[in-house]
């Protein structure tokens, strides 16, 4: 076990230095490598699509999963390498991205429609693999990389049937009203003395109508 994980941090190492070699070129020389290129998907009218980079070749054997609003198996649309991308589309609203390595790291998105959005994986040393952060980048950047890194593991592109944007709670939402509860309690106990055969269904009936209409 102790050889495995000299090994592991040997490889760790080396993928850390080969990392440091290989620097981001300038803004402007992006700019004119990707002036021509064309991304192999674009979003549809009503979705917006996101591209998920992972450049750094460090922990480059471990996957890194994407999930989109849960953490659950069903909701995973993917995963990478080191030097892989994968992609997904998603509803226009607010929704969470997570992505799983030895730990689970998180970021919020709010989408519109026709939009195309990037994102960074970016490993990091754990303690049984690598552990991973996810955040955005810019565009010149995010379509360089898409450029030169190599296509992931597509497990859901057009992304989770079903998923929707999370609701937003209104600023000004109440909790229900005084009278509202009031009315309720009412209900409940006009029900208690009908069990308890203290009162007719007529009585029950006209009671009932009665507290109703105060909502």
């Amino acid at each position: 076990m102790l050889n495995i994980r000299i090994s592991f941090l040997c490889l760790a190492l080396l993928a850390l230095v080969l990392q440091g070699c290989a620097n981001l070129p300038s803004t402007e020389v992006m700019r004119a490598e990707t002036a021509n290129f064309q991304l192999p998907k674009q979003p549809s009218p009503d979705k917006s699509l996101v591209y998920v980079v992972r450049p750094s070749v460090l922990g480059a054997l471990v996957r890194f999963n994407i999930h989109v609003d849960s953490q659950d198996d069903a909701a995973e649309v993917g995963y990478t390498r080191g030097g892989q991308y994968i992609y997904f589309s998603l509803s226009a609203g607010s929704h969470k991205i997570y992505s799983n390595a030895e730990n689970w790291a998180e970021m919020s998105l709010n989408t519109k429609s026709g939009e195309i959005i990037y994102l960074q994986q970016e490993p990091a040393f754990g303690i049984i693999m690598a552990r991973n952060n996810i955040f955005r980048v810019e565009e010149t950047q995010g379509k360089y990389y898409v450029k030169t890194l190599s296509l992931g593991e597509l497990i859901k592109p057009e992304g989770i049937p079903g998923s929707f944007p999370r609701a937003i709670p209104a600023a000004d939402s109440e909790p229900p009203s005084a009278a509202v509860k009031n009315s309720i309690d009412k209900l409940e106990q006009l029900d208690s003395l009908k069990k308890k055969g203290l009162i007719t269904q007529d009585e029950y009936n006209a009671k009932k109508a009665e507290i109703l209409r105060t909502f």
